[in-house]
């Protein structure tokens, strides 16, 4: 079904990373469903605060995947494993950790911490983003020294999304090139009004990041970038980086994202983070799932066929290349075409290139590798080990 710019299908058919089996926040009777259902469409983007920048702790060495728990030692930066005992071990726990972030492998354990909602920040098909606090029930509890958001889903229907992406983020924590998460709370109607009572919400608690590159693009002065790559050069070659990089990460975990585009690009400064997990799928564990929830300006034209093959490591290389065709022109993909009809017919039959306009074409010519790069991805479909010799 296609619904203006959002795809529906119901068809069924990092550098490095670190792994811990170690605890710290889990309330052991959570689980989380391994089963994907295929249904809905949703297009969740987190929107941000330009002027709050979060202060984000550098920790050198072999990195501790952001979901599992460690101390900081302000003078050294290293990280230490903490207990994981609960219940009747919480003040030896509080004497340990003191002055650490609290990071669990998928939930944080709601006995332990409490969340207050702040204001919304974001909104997708599926799910809204707020500002949130994270406090702790007890004394001297580890806490995060960023600023905050929380991904609730709408309803409970939308929570498979949000699980599906805790699932996504354990296996991606400790990758620098993804948004790292702090784990699952479970929001109770007191703590968000909205969520039925007797029941809970599964919510997403993830740092607050300056903006995003779809912000970023819209926020710069076309006037002042009226030549060349309009984001500019160096920092159009970090972000092509950070999503090379990032595709051999996700290809080496058996992940396909489904839904790059400029929006899940966040930004600090002039680094670039992966995000929105919600869509994403294992691979390897369902290579016959044909779910789609991405979005129509950034899919592979495959993707768009009746009898489509399912997301794989080829279509993101696809819409990552529209991501850095949007960065190097500073026009979204088809922005051109108005006429819904049309801009499906020229997606489905993969016609980007034929429809930039001069402006655009003038400002990739004056590069002549990103030019090319983009042409490998887009008109020659190349593979991803194929771009190897640009970076």
């Amino acid at each position: 079904m296609f619904d203006g710019l959002k795809i529906t299908s119901t068809s069924r058919t990092r550098q490095s990373k670190a792994k811990s089996d170690t605890n710290l926040c889990i309330d052991t009777h959570d689980t989380i469903s391994k089963s994907f259902d295929d249904e809905a469409s949703s297009d969740n983007e987190i929107l941000f605060d330009s002027q709050q920048s979060p202060d984000m702790t550098t920790i050198s060495g072999s990195f501790q995947s952001p979901l599992t728990p460690f101390i900081v030692d302000s003078a050294t930066f290293t990280h230490k494993p903490i207990l994981s005992e609960l219940e009747n071990e919480i003040t030896s726990i509080c004497a340990r950790v003191q002055g650490s972030v609290p990071k669990s492998s998928l939930c944080i354990d709601e006995r332990l911490y409490s969340v207050e909602i702040g204001r919304l920040v974001g909104k997708g098909g599926d799910s809204r983003i707020f500002d949130c606090t994270l406090s702790g029930i007890v004394p001297n509890l580890p806490l995060p020294r960023e600023p905050l958001v929380i991904k609730i889903p709408l309803n409970k229907y939308g929570c498979r999304y949000i699980e599906r992406e805790a699932q996504v983020l354990s296996k991606l924590n400790g990758d620098t090139r993804f948004l790292h998460s702090y784990g699952l709370y479970n929001l109770s109607s007191k703590e968000y009004p909205r969520c039925p009572k007797d029941t809970t919400f599964p919510s997403l608690v993830l740092p607050k990041m300056e903006t995003d590159l779809e912000n970023f693009i819209n926020s710069l002065n076309t006037d002042e970038h009226a030549e060349g790559v309009f984001i500019g050069t160096d920092r159009w070659w970090s972000l092509a980086t950070c999503l090379f990089q990032g595709l051999l990460s996700l290809e080496l975990s058996g992940i396909v994202h489904c839904d790059l585009k400029t929006s899940n690009i966040l930004m600090k400064g002039d680094s670039f983070l992966i995000a929105d997990f919600s869509s994403a799928r294992f691979y390897y564990s369902s290579p016959t799932d044909k779910e789609q929830r991405g979005t129509l300006t950034f899919t592979a034209p495959e993707l768009l066929k009746l009898d489509a093959e399912p997301p794989n490591f080829h279509t993101d290389l696809f819409s990552a290349g529209l991501i850095l065709l949007h960065a190097a022109t500073g026009k979204e993909p088809y922005s051109e075409i108005h006429n819904n009809t049309q801009l499906m017919l020229l997606a489905k039959s993969g016609a980007i290139w034929k429809v930039l306009d001069a402006e655009s074409l003038s400002r990739l010519n004056e590069d002549s590798n990103i030019y090319k790069m983009l042409h490998m991805i887009l008109v020659e479909r190349c593979q991803l080990h194929q771009l190897q010799s640009y970076f």
